[in-house]
């Protein structure tokens, strides 16, 4: 492996190219002390060193402080680690590591999801939510079945009192404008027009 590009990273780290390839980020120091330099060899041996010891080491140390702020899913931690230009090999690598001792997992990571804002978010909103989080589907699906998410009606009239609107005492163009307003937020077209078609439980509200 011969070092082709040394690139300035900022804040005192160097990016090192390998035959033409990005391969890690090292602390000045640390270059130092492996003695790398451009145009030369690396040997296997240092280069194992660098991955296995020095960089192993610190991805750990990153993605405990990543998941002690806030839990992720795991498609947010590799995002995070390819922008801190880890090796995918120690991603790889780490995600098992973490997988493993259960602090990466995306199913807890729904259903926490899921409690926390089922009273306020439509299932679609959930879905979408997660979706974007990168939880797979089949994950998200099972998450969605076990906390048996929000009731979308209750969903539905929550924000209908919080427009301060009486469906059935409200001009035709309120009612369409608040429609559409309930469509956005994500909920069924038939569990729109159930709350909006007026029941003996939204008449309560407003009594």
């Amino acid at each position: 492996m011969i070092v082709t590009e040394i690139e300035d990273c900022g804040s005192g780290k160097r990016k090192v190219y390998l035959d033409g390839q990005p391969a890690f980020v090292l602390y000045r120091g640390e270059l130092s002390l492996c003695h790398i330099e451009k145009d030369q060899e690396l040997p296997e041996a240092v280069y194992r060193e660098i991955m296995d010891e020095i960089l192993w080491k610190r991805i750990r140390m990153r993605c405990l402080y990543l998941l002690k702020s806030m839990d992720r899913t795991e498609y947010q931690l590799r995002t995070k680690l390819k922008q801190n230009l880890y090796p995918e090999e120690l991603i790889e690598r780490v995600i098992r590591w973490l997988k493993d001792l259960h602090y990466l997992d995306d199913a807890r990571y729904a259903e926490n999801y899921i409690r926390t804002h089922g009273e306020s978010l439509s299932a679609m909103q959930l879905k979408q939510k997660l979706t974007q989080r990168g939880v797979p589907r089949e994950v998200l699906m099972q998450a969605m079945e076990e906390q048996e998410g929000p009731d979308e009606e209750v969903l539905i009239r929550k924000w209908v009192k919080k427009k301060k609107i009486d469906p059935g005492n409200c001009t035709p163009a309120e009612k369409q404008k608040l429609y559409a307003f309930l469509m956005r937020r994500g909920f069924s077209s038939s569990g729109v027009r159930r709350v909006l078609q007026g029941g003996s439980e939204m008449q309560n509200e407003y009594s």
